[in-house]
């Protein structure tokens, strides 16, 4: 063990520590088509299907108290896409061009191609 971050390519990080890191969305075993808001309030996909607009709970802080805001998840996910983070990552959000700060708990993907 010689790392924190689970998500970058060298090194191992502790058994479980992926754990400690909340998403957007959230689903359950048994509806696997559903997902739930945990970091998001609200999803908006627009009518074309070329972005997706999360609005973050307001309630949605970091373990020190200070809350997440749009700016955090941009950071989150450009370090994914980056050469920092393993590959998978990238293969498993490639559809998404690019993330943007839309306001301060706003943030808007826009995608290649059009999804539901």
């Amino acid at each position: 063990i010689d790392k924190l971050n689970p998500f970058t390519l060298k090194g191992t990080a502790p058994p479980g520590s992926g754990l400690v890191f909340e998403t957007l969305l959230t689903g359950t075993l048994d509806e696997p088509t559903t997902a739930y808001g945990l970091l998001a309030e609200d999803i908006q996909v627009a009518a074309d299907g070329l972005s997706v607009t999360f609005r973050l709970n307001p309630a949605a802080r970091f373990h020190d108290g200070k809350p997440v805001m749009a700016a955090d998840v941009k950071y989150s996910f450009d370090k994914l896409m980056s050469k920092e983070a393993a590959p998978q990552y990238r293969v498993v959000y490639g559809d998404v061009k690019r993330a943007a700060v839309t306001g301060a708990r706003t943030i808007r993907f826009d995608l290649a191609r059009a999804s539901a």
